[in-house]
């Protein structure tokens, strides 16, 4: 009866991993215990890839950059790519229709591992995968028209399975059972609490005051587990910072930390200090890991 009383264990940071000068831009896990990331170096404008072992944050390869197989320059001009999605053991790379157009155009497949180019497409783009299957489109002219022609790609290969043609309507039925990112990923991604809600009064009181409301900004990012909730927020500072357009406003700082269900204070970091704009998806859960990233260039993983 005496498991009753035991406190919530404290979370332990398991390992951190950071290249000077470039951002940590989007992560994504793969089935074998392998975590496919991006990096960007915006002064640069360079785009590159690395990969790490997520049990122990060890990198396997770093500094993969998407480029072309018969010129062998990069695609995109090195900067107008991204990680697209993963599947089993493959990882997706996109690019863009041009600088001026944010829809994504092209699909290259590597093993992660190996780093091995499987296949690619660059005449269609990406919508979802559904299973082992994935749904793709590519533009086409029709009676002097631009219309979508929907196709069914093998992932692992590259070949066409089933072509819908012009049919969105088997395409959408397609769309909306494909499962969203959370889903797909198995991760949990921070709730909006607003300082209006009753939720918001709920764990100020459970934290006891905790998080400083008076210079609160965008109320709060909230993840609830089993045994510990997770906090993050906005800070208004008395520093001034200039933004991208040489406006001076007041600079934020963005703090998480780690509660037990008894509001006991279990861990904290400081994700963001001096910043000129908000915060988004700094932190999620994953099984029973907390990742998350500092100063927009270190991916750290703590135990919960």
């Amino acid at each position: 009866m005496f498991d009753l009383f035991k406190r919530a264990p404290k979370p332990k940071l398991l390992w951190q991993f950071s290249s000077p000068t470039h951002y940590v831009w989007r992560v994504m896990f793969l089935d074998n215990g392998l975590l496919i990331g991006e990096h960007r170096a915006a002064k640069e404008r360079k785009v590159s890839f690395f990969l790490l072992d997520d049990a122990s944050g060890k990198p396997l390869w770093m500094n993969f950059v998407l480029t072309d197989s018969a010129s062998q320059k990069p695609i995109g001009e090195g900067w107008w790519v991204g990680i697209e999605t993963v599947h089993r053991d493959l990882f997706y790379l996109h690019g863009y229709y041009s600088p001026s157009t944010p829809e994504h155009l092209g699909i290259w497949a590597f093993d992660a591992k190996t780093k091995t180019h499987k296949w690619e497409r660059q005449d269609v783009g990406f919508l979802c995968m559904v299973g082992d299957e994935m749904l793709v489109y590519r533009n086409i002219l029709v009676e002097g028209f631009m219309e979508r022609a929907f196709l069914v790609l093998d992932p692992m290969t590259g070949k066409e399975i089933r072509k819908f043609s012009a049919d969105g309507l088997l395409a959408n039925q397609m769309r909306v059972s494909a499962p969203n990112f959370e889903q797909e990923q198995g991760v949990t991604l921070p709730d909006k609490v607003l300082p209006s809600s009753n939720r918001f009064a709920e764990l100020q009181a459970k934290t006891k005051h905790l998080f400083p409301s008076a210079k609160l900004v965008d109320g709060l990012d909230v993840i609830t587990t089993n045994e510990k909730f997770i906090i993050g927020f906005h800070e208004q500072t008395s520093n001034m910072v200039k933004t991208q357009s040489g406006q001076p406003l007041p600079a934020l700082d963005y703090t998480m930390r780690v509660f037990s269900n008894g509001g006991d204070l279990l861990f904290e970091d400081k994700l963001g200090k001096t910043m000129s704009g908000l915060l988004a998806d700094g932190f999620f859960v994953r099984g029973n890991k907390l990742y998350y990233v500092k100063e927009r260039e270190t991916l750290c993983a703590a135990a919960l």
